[in-house]
């Protein structure tokens, strides 16, 4: 008995889970008189929870105003939360504009995705207004931060900008998984949260690509209208002009899908990276004409961040190509190659020279090459160390053993053997002379120099014993040649005989 008691106020709580949280439903069961009966009980419950159903949300403040209806703050009174509410006007508004309104909530409350804002609920309220309530992010638009940017570029980076807009590619991606195109990406309908999240919003005029199919389906998102139904007139142009495919500034509405969504991605990636827009137009015509042919602004060499990289440049022009089948296949491809420019890999938009490769190379090992040339540059330097101070060394022991040799042929009597150890004197200095050779350090080379023509002046003087003129000339020469103006002195007597 107790059970089946148990069972039926199990029914009656689910009967209203949807309408009334728990603990408002707990406390009005606590302050009801406990002796009245059960079934008495039971229908008071239910015509307080009915009250509290009728007031399920409550207007907080006006947040934005358009022609066809406004944006407010709603307080959810069941759930206890903050939430931002579309309400169409109920005067003057076509079965098209209702229609529309009504899809977007259905298309967007059934793309679960981080970066796309959820929806709650969809309905009329007492005045017959129809809402779409959804999440409340607190932050701004795409287009103020990037004003924001624009005045204070320090605080930005480029790979933080373009961390956004992957989150922006991976929304679409997921949309164009389930057939759904957005058809008005703009910076505008692009939320920035207080707490860095990234939410596309306003799908107001998406569009399912193909209808009917059931609504279990992971691939596929499904409205109350049938393929064939309500359909966008042929040649009408809906959108934003300044952030429209060719294609949908034509008019072809029936030829859209998901290469034109590609295409806004890339006129927003353009403003994300310049600061400006790429079609610019002194009207609305103007703008569409532009649109239309795919006229966009010369890419500048530099933008918000310094210079443009080549990728960068690649992946905007891949994305804004007048022929659909020459743009990137996919969102997601788009974001791979956006991945890849940020962790300096190759991005397959852009065609590299050997040049190119070589520096992305360089920008992609940098801390690895850094620590190699680093480490060459240490061993090159104790290499050079050692080389030079072997040298010196080896260049120490020839002066060395050619003062030697010039001094016992000073000291010798035999006047052969004399000119023998002055000869190899000479030859131990030119010896010295040629290790130490270095074209920065010439003065220093000078001083093997001067100590060769002290030799050749000893074998002069010994040649002049004997009378040798063949060999006293060939010491004159070689004297002339070592020394310089500053150094005759003390040798005039040698350097001037005539013979």
């Amino acid at each position: 008995m107790t059970e089946n008691r148990n069972r039926q106020n199990m029914k009656t709580i689910d009967g209203f889970a949807e309408d009334i949280s728990l603990s408002s439903f707990f406390t009005l069961l606590d302050n009801e008189d406990k002796s009245i009966s059960a079934l008495e009980k039971q229908k008071h419950t239910t015509r307080k929870i009915t009250k509290m159903n009728n007031e399920k949300y409550s207007e907080l403040q006006e947040i934005g105003r358009g022609g066809m209806g406004r944006v407010v703050l709603w307080k959810d009174n069941n759930l206890q939360r903050v939430v931002a509410t579309k309400l169409l006007h109920n005067k003057n508004i076509s079965n098209e504009v209702l229609q529309r309104f009504f899809e977007e909530g259905q298309i967007a409350g059934q793309l679960e995705h981080p970066n796309i804002v959820p929806i709650h609920d969809v309905g009329v309220n007492k005045q017959g207004n129809l809402y779409i309530t959804m999440k409340y992010v607190k932050g701004e638009s795409l287009d103020d931060t990037l004003i924001k940017v624009k005045e204070n570029p320090q605080d930005w980076s480029m790979s933080k900008i373009l961390q956004i807009f992957l989150s922006m590619c991976y929304a679409i991606e997921y949309a164009h998984s389930k057939k759904v195109i957005h058809r008005d990406l703009k910076p505008e309908n692009i939320m920035i949260g207080k707490f860095g999240e990234t939410m596309v919003m306003d799908w107001g005029i998406a569009k399912v690509i193909g209808q009917g199919q059931d609504i279990i389906q992971e691939e596929s998102i499904s409205t109350l209208r049938s393929e064939g139904g309500f359909l966008t007139m042929t040649g009408k142009i809906i959108g934003t002009p300044q952030y429209m495919s060719p294609e949908q500034a034509k008019g072809k509405i029936t030829e859209l899908d998901h290469f034109s969504d590609i295409y806004s991605l890339g006129l927003i990636l353009y403003e994300m990276v310049t600061g400006e827009r790429a079609i610019g137009g002194k009207n609305i015509i103007m703008a569409v004409l532009q649109a239309s042919k795919a006229q966009l602004e010369p890419l500048p060499s530099s933008g918000l961040f310094g210079k443009i990289p080549k990728e960068l440049s690649a992946i905007i022009n891949k994305c804004t190509q007048l022929e659909k089948e020459s743009r990137y296949h996919s969102a997601r491809e788009l974001a791979e190659d956006i991945q890849n420019f940020l962790d300096n890999k190759e991005v397959k938009a852009c065609n590299y020279k050997l040049v190119d490769k070589i520096k992305r190379i360089c920008r992609k090992n940098r801390k690895e090459i850094l620590l190699v040339a680093s480490t060459v540059l240490v061993v090159v330097s104790c290499f050079i160390g050692w080389y030079s101070w072997n040298k010196r060394r080896i260049t120490a022991v020839l002066v060395e053993n050619a003062h030697h040799l010039l001094q016992e042929a000073q000291t010798k009597s035999n006047p052969k053997r004399q000119k023998e150890n002055v000869l190899k004197s000479i030859d131990g200095y030119r010896q010295a002379y040629e290790t130490m050779k270095c074209p920065l350090c010439k003065d220093h080379l000078h001083e093997y120099q001067v100590y060769e023509a002290q030799a050749w002046a000893e074998f002069f003087r010994q040649s002049e014993k004997v009378n040798d003129i063949s060999s006293m000339k060939l010491a004159q020469k070689q004297m002339k040649h070592l020394l310089r103006l500053e150094d005759h002195h003390g040798y005039e007597d040698i350097l001037k005989k005539e013979f």
